[in-house]
């Protein structure tokens, strides 16, 4: 199967058959927004199980009312390309990733926008994570739509995860303006410390992370374990018993280090006790919140 497949003016196709021209917006200004979305083949079954769709599609319609794209029919369309793609797909995890962005038109203007949907296999993301606390502060909430998952703003996350990579480590922890924790360029980031678990306040301008918000719901309504919005500072994470982070790809992945520093003793109950239920969860399909599974046909195996 080509690795790469892609949903675009109704038809599938492979992604290296896709052209766009130079002169578009969205290569020259990376004007675009998108949704990160992870579907998981139901055992024995033809089917996927698409985690939190109708929350994915809700941030993905905020997403351009705030970068100001208009896409006709947006939720639709987003439905329409999944089922097309994943009826073509036999992998056991797929990331599903539509993205609207200015094709024509002019970036002072309010254009009409255009929608791909990608899918591919999603890589195990599961190992412990060294990381490193980033150089670069984190963009502050006054300065750009925080509630819009823009394309533009990953070649600041770019920049921090290959300065990580650089120092040894895997990822990036990105701090606020005034130094406090924020999160990864690709996930929220949580403490857990002698039997409480706390999580950086959205309103520092992280990203409204679904698979965050979902974790949230899991530890509190599933294993009775209180979460608390808070700020954190760097020592916080460092004198944690535990410290993992959530997000569509990295799903619940643990905190090794940070800055070669170990966290706690390296047992990590929690963050094993919060991935097995999260993940029991995605593969079999759980319709009800927090979880909010959608099913497609797969391809018959």
């Amino acid at each position: 199967m080509t690795e790469l497949l892609c949903w675009i003016d109704g038809v599938v196709r492979p992604a290296e058959s896709v052209s766009m021209s130079l002169a578009s917006d969205a290569s020259l200004r990376g004007i675009s927004v998108f949704e990160g979305i992870k579907a998981y083949r139901a055992p024995h079954q033809d089917r996927y199980c698409v985690v939190s769709l109708h929350s994915h599609i809700q941030r993905l319609q905020v997403s351009c009312e705030l970068m100001r794209l208009r896409v006709d029919s947006l939720a639709d369309r987003v439905n329409e390309g999944i089922s097309a793609l994943l009826k073509a797909e036999t992998r056991s995890e797929v990331y599903i990733r539509p993205t609207v962005y200015l094709r024509s038109g002019y970036y002072g203007t309010v254009a009409d926008a255009d929608l791909v949907v990608l899918a591919r296999s999603a890589a195990d993301h599961r190992a412990p994570l060294r990381c490193s606390i980033a150089t670069q502060r984190h963009v502050p909430a006054s300065a750009y739509p925080w509630g819009a998952k823009v394309g533009a703003m990953y070649a600041f996350f770019r920049l921090a995860r290959l300065e990580a990579v650089e120092r040894g480590a895997d990822e990036a922890i990105l701090l606020s303006t005034d130094g406090r924790v924020a999160e990864t360029p690709g996930a929220s980031i949580f403490v857990v410390r002698a039997e409480r678990i706390s999580t950086p306040r959205l309103e520092m301008g992280i990203l409204p992370s679904i698979t965050r918000l979902t974790a949230i719901e899991i530890l509190q309504r599933r294993m009775n374990i209180e979460v608390i919005e808070e700020d954190l500072a760097p020592r916080d994470l460092c004198a944690a018993d535990e410290v993992f982070v959530t997000g569509t790809l990295d799903e619940v992945r643990g905190v090794l280090s940070i800055d070669g520093q170990s966290i706690g003793s390296g047992e990590t109950p929690v963050t094993n006790a919060l991935l097995t239920t999260y993940l029991a969860a995605c593969r079999v399909g759980d319709p009800t919140p927090p979880v909010g599974s959608a099913f497609f046909p797969g391809h018959p195996s």
